[in-house]
């Protein structure tokens, strides 16, 4: 009986090191990131506790779409690890050692192609970013101060547009001059750095940062907690705060409930059951904005999901994921709609278009489209208007 015998390459960890994954020497293989992880919901090879002795061995075995690549950087372990490492650092260092190399799995290579030529990651035409737009009842301004960044998927996927168009008549509600970008801004970038495009990402934000600057802006609105946590943590600098105020939907109108701006009168008498964005609230502490929305709302009845806040469950399109095919049996989103499904509720809330993207599936795949729906909070709130 023989035993393999493994060759490290101390090049690959200093190369990985040099990237921006120094923290992954931290790292005492105590195994908890692996535990917590929610590719431990479902039948995978993904283990960050390998993925991360590996790097420091600096073996082969972390490069496939499904080791490497599976990391949707939910911040689960990074939140819980107990020795601080920057697990999400880590595993972007080594995806830009292998985006330099051009081994990239295939679909998120052609997402980034679409980014290279028309802005966003959907295919959809740059001209056509404010398509959405022409089912709105008036046009969308596309100057002022207090602008909304609307993601690409809001932008270009139908679902998304829905969505969209439901939060542009509430803003517009309690922000009447609320205003919009066209073909002049591209995607945050979020998911450029996730995959490791740093190059990519750091031309597209130095061009948005001049489309804001040129807007004089005073406040952005944001739908999507991906350019939420991008725009407040990746573009002006870690020592430099943004110039203007950044503020997810759910917050701002949160704050225009509490000042009595925005009112909901009509009754919307349906069991909510909350979905915590990863990127909104492991990753940004924003919790409470939504529930203080969704329990101001005449008529609902707001019930959690047993993992909740912190120990949400994540979507499963978060770190590039959303642009990756995952087996129906391995998708976080068919999990997290059965336990919504087991609270008794009607309707799954969420904050985040990738989320509703991912519920969507997953109602699907079980077969629920009758016992459940999928609805940004959003849309509840226009319909409490």
């Amino acid at each position: 009986m023989s035993e393999e015998t493994v060759s490290p390459c101390l090049e690959v960890t200093r190369t990985v090191a040099d990237s921006g994954g120094k923290d992954m020497h931290k790292c005492m293989q105590c195994g908890l990131c692996a535990g917590l992880c929610p590719w431990r919901s479902v039948e995978s090879p993904f283990s960050l506790r390998q993925v991360v002795h590996q790097l420091q061995l600096g073996v082969e075995g972390f490069e496939s779409d499904d080791i490497l690549f599976g990391c949707t950087q939910c911040r689960m372990c990074e939140n819980n690890c107990p020795r601080g490492v920057a697990t999400s650092a880590v595993v972007r260092a080594a995806r830009a050692v292998l985006y330099q190399s051009g081994a990239l799995p295939r679909t998120v290579s052609a997402a980034l192609g679409n980014v290279r030529v028309e802005g966003n990651p959907m295919s959809g035409n740059r001209d056509a970013r404010l398509d959405w737009t022409k089912k709105l009842d008036q046009p969308l301004a596309v100057e002022g101060d207090t602008a909304m960044f609307s993601c690409c998927v809001s932008s270009f996927d139908p679902r998304g547009q829905k969505s969209h168009r439901a939060l542009t008549d509430v803003l517009r509600a309690v922000e009447p001059k609320i205003s919009g970008f066209g073909p002049e801004l591209s995607c945050c970038g979020g998911t450029l750095r996730a995959v490791g495009a740093d190059d990519l990402f750091s031309e597209l934000s130095e061009a948005n940062r001049k489309v804001f600057e040129a807007r004089g802006l005073k406040t952005l609105v944001v739908d999507s907690p991906h350019v939420y946590d991008s725009l407040l943590h990746d573009y002006f600098g870690e020592d430099q705060p943004p110039p203007f105020q950044i503020k997810h939907y759910t917050e701002f109108l949160a704050e225009r409930l509490a000042s009595g701006t925005l009112q909901m009168k009509t009754p919307f008498p349906k069991k909510v059951t909350y979905h915590d964005p990863c990127y909104l609230g492991k990753i940004n502490n924003v919790f409470e904005p939504p529930r203080q929305l969704l329990r101001a709302v005449p008529g609902l009845e707001l019930v959690e999901m047993p993992r909740n806040r912190f120990e949400s469950l994540c979507c499963g399109g978060g770190g590039g994921r959303m642009w990756m095919e995952t087996p129906a049996d391995r998708r976080f989103g068919v999990l997290r709609v059965k336990e919504a499904l087991a609270t008794g509720a009607e309707v799954i809330a969420t904050s985040c278009p990738y989320c509703v993207s991912m519920f969507e599936d997953g109602r699907i795949v079980l077969e629920a489209e009758e016992k459940i729906q999928v609805m940004d909070l959003s849309e509840i709130v226009r319909a409490a208007l």
